[in-house]
């Protein structure tokens, strides 16, 4: 796996000013599951260790996905954003583009934060 140095540098860099708490607001409104989301409320401080353990464990499993750098891993960080906001990772698959990049940015600085 090869890691884009520039990339990890600005990640580090909005780590450092990271909290627990993330709301994304959504530019355009979409629906998943019958549902409209004008915006994604991310819990991320209230994840525990049970969570962390369940997310790599469900990505072993389901998806025969063993992941070396968390932080630094698309599924990874997006199913972590999915427990966070208490839904299903499938929702990415129907959120816009650069929805889904936003929040995968947001969610990675948070798990960055915790490493410095």
């Amino acid at each position: 796996m090869t890691i884009d140095s520039e990339e990890f540098d600005a990640a580090v860099e909005e780590a450092k000013n990271s909290t627990g708490a993330y709301v994304h607001k959504f530019k355009t409104p979409f629906t998943h599951e019958g549902k409209v989301y004008t915006e994604l409320c991310l819990d991320l401080g209230g994840l525990r260790g049970k969570d962390f353990f369940a997310i790599e464990r469900e990505l072993n499993e389901v998806e025969r996905l063993t992941v070396l750098v968390p932080t630094m891993n698309t599924t990874f960080i997006l199913a972590t954003a999915a427990r966070a906001a208490g839904v299903s990772r499938k929702i990415f698959d129907e959120m816009p583009f650069y929805d889904v990049n936003a929040i995968r940015s947001k969610v990675r600085s948070f798990l960055l934060s915790s490493e410095f």
